[in-house]
């Protein structure tokens, strides 16, 4: 991925560097920049924070390799909270934030 070594570059980050902030081997993160092997998404998330940008400025226009499949669950849930009110969205962003904190105590 061009996209990487470009930010690397202009942030004057070795790969060991960014390897070592992501916790994995330089290697596989020289992987990532030369096209061998596609960040998961995870990964590309921990990246996009440690550059200070978007996943999809790190993407450009490379979608094809990120396709998610939700499950049907999943689906009738994004529908649920796509029907209702502003209101009611920023009570359950609210409410899951509240969830996600107990579980990391």
């Amino acid at each position: 991925m061009d996209r990487l070594k470009q930010l690397r570059i202009k942030n004057r980050f070795t790969q060991s560097y960014v390897a070592k902030k992501l916790n994995m081997t330089r290697q596989g993160y020289a992987n990532y920049e030369n096209g061998v092997t596609s960040p998961p998404p995870d990964m590309l998330v921990k990246i996009s924070k440690l550059y200070n940008c978007s996943v999809d400025y790190i993407l450009k226009n490379n979608y094809k390799n990120y396709a998610i499949t939700l499950s049907e669950e999943d689906s009738q849930i994004i529908n649920q909270y796509n029907s209702l009110s502003e209101d009611n969205k920023s009570l359950v962003k609210i409410f899951l934030n509240v969830l996600v904190s107990k579980k990391q105590n």
